[in-house]
């Protein structure tokens, strides 16, 4: 299972896949492979990203990232109708933040995608 650490010069990947390895530590079997991504927050501001508000990075970016990836873990990228699209093997995005405000939830859920936070 391929997991994308989708951090940003705040909440780094690194965090984001310690993190998420300590917790799988406990359930056993084979440990993920992570990649990872850096979003340019806070060192430019975050902001509306097509139809979703308060996101980091672009589309684009995002994409080419979660290419292989199952799960994501992100507080600020940008998980749009677009994104979803162009990525049918995601199954989950979890967002460490208050709430989904960077996630199109009607678009993740017309792709099967579930969503935390």
């Amino acid at each position: 299972m391929r997991i994308l650490a989708a951090g940003d010069h705040f909440v780094r990947p690194a965090l984001m896949r310690e993190a998420v390895s300590q917790e799988l530590s406990h359930a056993g079997g084979a440990p993920p492979e992570f990649t990872e991504l850096t979003l340019p927050w806070p060192h430019e501001p975050f902001g509306p990203v097509a139809e979703v508000r308060e996101a980091s990075g672009t589309e684009d970016e995002l994409v080419e990232a979660l290419d292989g990836a199952a799960i994501c873990v992100t507080q600020m990228a940008p998980f749009t109708e677009r994104v979803f699209a162009a990525s049918p093997g995601l199954r989950l995005v979890a967002v460490s933040r208050g709430g989904p405000v960077n996630v199109d939830l009607a678009a993740a859920t017309r792709h099967g995608v579930r969503v935390s936070f």
